[in-house]
């Protein structure tokens, strides 16, 4: 997630409700996949 956000500080602000918040949620489901996949495996 830091790589996205260090990424898309770099947009105009006029993006910050577009694509820079559709990137940062798909970051955050990305992470959220992978923790849940790793659990998983684990069991």
């Amino acid at each position: 997630m830091a790589m996205i956000a260090k990424f898309t500080s770099t947009f105009p602000k006029s993006e910050t409700f577009g694509i820079i918040s559709q990137l940062r949620r798909a970051a955050i489901s990305i992470e959220s996949c992978i923790a849940e996949g790793l659990s998983h495996k684990n069991h």
